[in-house]
């Protein structure tokens, strides 16, 4: 597991990967600790390098209601009809607005 950055509660909060594009990428989600069902994301373009290597990039926004802690979210994504599983990433939600 790894630790992202905290999050807060009423502003989006931007979940993001790339993907090296080895063949046909789909069905790209997110699964969240707060959801029942996992969240499709939307492709947003590709990234090349100098190497030649391409990425293709997908990114999500997502709005927490509440201030929660010990949240994992994962990325699950085909290529080629082979599911990837990515590291799930731990944080924690803040309330945006203080009292």
């Amino acid at each position: 597991m790894r630790n992202v950055e905290d999050t807060y509660t009423n502003i989006p909060t931007i979940f993001e990967i790339k993907i090296r594009e080895q063949g046909w990428i789909h069905d790209v989600n997110l699964h969240l600790s707060t959801e029942c069902e996992p969240i499709p994301v939307e492709w947003k373009g590709y990234i090349r390098y100098r190497n030649g290597h391409r990425s293709s990039i997908f990114k999500l926004k997502y709005v927490f209601e509440n201030a929660l802690l010990n949240q994992h979210a994962t990325f699950h994504y085909f290529i080629n009809g082979t599911e990837h599983v990515c590291e799930p990433m731990v944080f924690n939600v803040y309330p945006f607005y203080e009292a």
